[in-house]
């Protein structure tokens, strides 16, 4: 089992990938509470976004289908 130390906003980010929590939502929450703007918020998250995810720690749950099935896995923490 690996550990992985992370800082203040890593954190934040972590604490939200949840499976509850959208891309869109997270990047709402960074701007709130970094008072950042919505280019740096985004450009910031899914850079560390996809780092978890080469690592697979996260994965990623697409938008439902018109069936209403999911198209991939549920976001997981490691």
């Amino acid at each position: 089992r690996k550990k992985i130390l992370l800082d203040k906003v890593g954190s934040f980010v972590w604490d939200l990938c949840d499976g509850e929590h959208t891309v869109e939502d997270i990047i709402r929450e960074l701007m709130r509470e970094y008072k950042l703007h919505r280019r740096e918020a985004e450009a910031s998250l899914l850079l560390y976004l996809q780092m978890l995810s080469k690592r697979a720690l996260i994965g990623f749950i697409l938008p439902a289908r018109k069936g209403g099935q999911p198209s991939a896995p549920e976001e997981a923490h490691g």
